[in-house]
């Protein structure tokens, strides 16, 4: 009986581990992106420390907009195309067919790949020109020099978001998840260990490093697993028609993204010093609640909603959009405020120390202060635009995403000339409204009403908790600093990770005095996942005696 237990719960463990549910995925991720979003901010008070916020920095951070766009836009485009057709394909005509259209797109994509990389290779001059028109000759040619080091991230990088497509495909998100650690890990060691002799190289080794054991990593788990990948040239395919048909409008409209980006690197060019760097710091900090929480709902939500689109539930599809939407701005909210309210003292504590000064502080601060502004719009595009994607409507998204362009460039331009770096974050989260409300709009036309369910009320009430959170929390850092007067780094560190952890208890506090639905949803959720282990306890205690 014992034997039969053990093997029982070793049998679930390990269904566990190569199968996930979307709740159990949802719960995965977070779990990761608790771990990974400190290794990544770690990652950037490392380069703070040793680089500062300088020409060296502002190159590299340019040179790696290409890795992230194909990293993150194209195998993005590529995991929500492939997903669907390959589980359709592989129901309809089994594991053999449904491979033998991932061995098609891997060879089309690889050889598309190989030619984009020797386009980038001889042609790294005006790329880099056109990614940051306002550096000059010393910045161009160093930026240049690194953007060619940085191909293979852009080849390897891509293909493993076909390999992650796949191993998503048979519900397994460890192995994809738990790899992507590595960036952060390869990095700060590269720096650590390298910097002092090598510079700015260490960067180099770090992100090739990285992205390399990545691949191999992800790569030799799925072949482990589904060893069928072969070079298979033959394109006439309608699955591999439908793949693309589907991802190209997803890539267009991934790329007003690139295009925000472009257009707000380009214009910090040509703003004074550490403008650049300091945008990238100040997102990197507002990444983290975009990491552990928007992209790991719109992740765990994605299948669900193609689910009840599929079973044409549309009544199921809305409540769960809305869930999802009340769920997700129930935590945005409060991380909105504390980064707007916190701006400089989170800025200061993990920054400035080593070649990071105070200037850096106030420039950076203030662009984090207006990057948080657009976290709640962000938040709802990923939804939004999952939603629009499960309902194979891709252009809708695509279409809106140039029209918010279009507006943040006449933004960036005018803001920028009167607050600087801080106009353009606030450009951003500006167009990130816009890009909201008109998303909102029309899905509440193509699927009609009810889209957001529940009073208005719910969200006034998030909205009044977190600047209530946001200033009980700025006083309490005032007051930490007028108290203790800390001066060395992991005391000030400290001190910050207890006013945040204060915060988030007052915002709970705050949440079950105001009677706000999502409270009694996380109580019920603790209480269900309390009698489940009260039950597998008894059976255990049972089995023991019964032996």
């Amino acid at each position: 009986m014992k034997t039969e237990a053990a093997g029982s719960r070793g049998a679930n463990i390990l269904s566990f581990l190569k199968k996930q549910t979307a709740a159990q995925a949802a719960l995965l991720l977070t779990i990761i992106s608790i771990i990974s979003k400190p290794l990544g901010l770690l990652r950037e008070i490392v380069i703070a420390d040793f680089f500062g916020a300088s020409r060296i920095t502002d190159a590299f951070f340019v040179s790696q907009i290409l890795p992230n766009v194909f990293g993150t836009i194209i195998a993005g485009a590529i995991i929500s195309a492939f997903i669907p057709v390959f589980v359709r394909v592989k129901e309809l005509s089994g594991e053999k067919s449904a491979w033998e259209l991932t061995s098609k797109i891997f060879s089309l994509l690889a050889l598309l790949l190989i030619l984009i990389s020797l386009l980038i290779y001889f042609f790294a001059g005006p790329v880099t020109r056109i990614m940051a028109p306002g550096f000059g000759p010393s910045e161009q040619e160093l930026a240049s020099w690194l953007v060619k080091y940085m191909i293979p991230t852009i080849f390897l990088g891509t293909l493993l978001g076909l390999f992650t497509a796949v191993l998503n495909a048979y519900q397994h998100f460890l192995l994809p998840a738990a790899a992507a650690l590595l960036n952060n890990v390869f990095l700060i060691l590269a720096v650590v260990l390298l910097s002092s002799k090598s510079g700015i190289v260490s960067l180099i080794i770090g992100s090739l490093g990285a992205v390399i054991f990545q691949f191999l990593i992800v790569g030799g788990g799925l072949f482990a697993r589904k060893p069928y990948l072969k070079i298979n040239l033959n394109w006439r395919d309608p699955n591999l028609s439908l793949v693309f048909k589907m991802v190209i409008p997803i890539v267009i409209g991934s790329s007003a993204g690139l295009l925000n980006l472009l257009v707000d690197r380009a214009i910090a060019s040509g703003l004074p010093e550490a403008s650049i760097s300091a945008l990238n710091y100040a997102s990197k900090i507002m990444g983290i609640p975009q990491g552990m929480f928007i992209a790991n709902v719109a992740t765990a939500i994605y299948p669900t909603l193609s689910l009840h689109v599929a079973k044409n539930a549309m009544g199921d599809f809305k409540r769960s959009l809305s869930r999802g939407l009340q769920a997700l701005w129930f935590v945005i909210l409060p991380s909105t405020a504390g980064l707007i309210f916190l701006s400089s003292p989170i800025i200061a504590a993990i920054y400035q120390h080593g070649a990071f000064t105070a200037e850096d502080t106030l420039l950076t601060s203030g662009a984090l202060a207006f990057y948080s502004l657009g976290l709640f719009a962000h938040g709802g595009n990923a939804l939004l635009s999952n939603a629009f994607i499960s309902l194979r409507d891709t252009v809708t998204p695509m279409k809106l995403g140039f029209l918010v362009v279009a507006v943040n460039i006449l933004l960036n331009l005018a803001l920028s000339r009167v607050m600087g770096a801080s106009g353009i974050a606030l450009a951003t989260s500006l167009a990130a409204f816009l890009n909201f409300i008109l998303l909102f709009v029309l899905l509440r036309k193509k699927v009609g009403q009810s889209i957001l369910e529940g009073p208005f009320l719910e969200l006034v009430k998030m909205t009044a908790a977190s600047l209530l959170m946001g200033a009980a929390v700025y006083f309490l850092w005032q007051g930490a600093l007028a108290w203790l007067h800390p001066q060395n780094f992991w005391v000030k560190l400290t001190i910050l990770a207890i006013v945040c952890g204060l915060g988030v208890l007052i915002y709970a506090l705050l949440s079950w005095i105001m009677k706000i639905e999502e409270v009694n949803r996380y109580l019920g959720y603790l209480k269900r996942g309390r009698d489940k282990l009260m039950g597998v306890l008894q059976r255990i205690r049972k089995a023991n005696r019964s032996n």
